[in-house]
């Protein structure tokens, strides 16, 4: 699952076809040596629901110090979008561009402020697990990983965090949630089998990725 090189060079060609189905327009500057900038542009509409604040169960999920945050309550809109605004969130993805879109994903449509990125799994675990200095150990609420990435694979890193909490006897079990562009079956066995909370197929919708942040967030440890 370890990526070592880079792609088949098909991203180029699915995203043109995805922006045409979406009536939208893909567009290429070049310069010698220097690279290549893409850029695309899609006819959007945006649509806010603010009818809904339903009344929900509630259940207590622990704060980044280890002890338990205020209850959320899962049926609760409005809960839900004010815990977002203090929550930590941890991307680790090693593709720059990828970490740019997750970002402002999370903070421009989702609501989410305090963020933090890593470039692997590897250095994902050194920022929780930093025995060798307790003071720069970090805790967070939630933590999105990508599944193929050099160094140390998502699952991987899922599975030696999780061996960490547990040697500490953490009351802490911070949620994490895989995004993966594979679909085989083998694939979704593993991180069901992997200790991860949830898992995503690529491309993600806003949508989706909130759903699946507020289930594995707000289910009871």
């Amino acid at each position: 699952i370890t990526r070592r090189f880079g792609g088949t060079g098909l991203g180029l060609y699915l995203s043109k076809r995805l922006v045409n189905l979406m009536n939208g327009s893909l567009t290429c500057s070049s310069r010698l040596y220097e690279g290549s900038r893409f850029t695309f542009s899609i006819p959007c509409q945006c649509e806010v629901d603010s009818s809904n604040s339903k009344q929900g169960t509630s259940v207590s999920v622990p704060d980044v110090n280890g002890s338990l945050k205020p209850r959320i309550e899962v049926g609760s809109d409005v809960i839900w979008v004010q815990w977002k605004r203090s929550a930590r969130v941890l991307i680790v993805d090693d593709m720059e561009y990828s970490q740019f879109v997750l970002e402002q994903m999370l903070r421009k449509l989702l609501g989410f402020n305090d963020i933090t990125a890593c470039s692997n799994g590897l250095q994902a675990l050194q920022l929780l697990t930093n025995q060798n200095n307790a003071s720069t150990v970090q805790r967070f609420d939630l933590i999105i990983s990508d599944l193929q990435m050099p160094l140390m694979d998502g699952l991987t890193f899922v599975s030696k965090l999780r061996e960490f909490e547990l040697k500490i006897k953490s009351v802490h079990r911070t949620p994490v949630v895989i995004l993966t562009g594979n679909s085989t079956q083998a694939d979704r066995n593993r991180c069901q089998a992997g200790h991860v909370d949830d898992f995503l197929l690529k491309p993600i919708r806003s949508a989706d990725l909130d759903t699946a942040l507020r289930t594995v967030c707000c289910k009871p440890p």
